[in-house]
């Protein structure tokens, strides 16, 4: 697994709270898929480690905030305390996370995890980067591997131009354009029968 994929933040709003408390917390995807269930178990931990004391209502298949509104729905903290968000569909408000993204190759299993908490423990601009907004960053996880799968043999990634894909990632958008390829938007509702986020050509970002 490496690196060169989409990168999930929970994030909570801050200041913490005193005493047992409820949070809210809010996800774009619906329950069932590994990352929702790891999310789900992380949570299990927290109410066994606090003994209670801290409890989490959480909401999946964006009941509460779609993947494109995450990070103001939990910088207001009206609507949810915590919140799944995707740095790649707010980067003008979380730049320095796209550099998870520059990687062609990267590490795998504990390298990865090693570099990831190398990068937070150097590069103090990341929490910065979400403490001027009153979040704090709480669980660090990435998500989908970039890879193009074809119905046909591929030599090398030569054989993208002329090519129709389909990807919802900004970057991979790019990658494809200027291979050459073309990329097909096809709405997500319209392959799964889930609720989702806006279209990449049409979200603002």
């Amino acid at each position: 697994m490496d690196l060169n994929k989409t990168i999930f933040l929970m994030m909570l709003c801050v200041p913490m709270f005193v005493g047992a408390q409820t949070l809210t917390f809010t996800d774009h995807e619906p329950m069932g898929n590994m990352r929702t269930q790891v999310t789900r178990q992380f949570f299990r931990f927290v109410e066994q480690e606090s003994k209670g004391r801290i409890r989490i209502d959480h909401h999946w298949n964006g009941e509460l905030s779609s993947s494109y509104d995450a990070y103001e729905t939990v910088r207001e903290g009206t609507k949810a305390d915590m919140a799944t968000v995707v740095p790649e569909y707010d980067n003008q408000r979380m730049p320095l996370y796209q550099l998870f993204k520059s990687f062609l190759a990267g590490p795998s299993g504990e390298a990865q995890v090693a570099l990831i908490r190398k990068a937070y423990k150097t590069i103090p601009e990341l929490t910065e980067e979400l403490h001027h907004a009153g979040i704090h960053p709480v669980l660090v996880a990435t998500g989908y591997p970039v890879g193009f799968y074809s119905r046909e043999l591929m030599a090398d990634l030569n054989a993208l131009k002329e090519q129709t894909w389909r990807t919802a990632s900004f970057w991979h958008i790019s990658y494809l354009e200027n291979a050459g390829a073309t990329n097909k938007r096809i709405p997500w509702e319209s392959e799964f029968p889930i609720r989702c986020a806006p279209e990449p050509s049409t979200a603002s970002w």
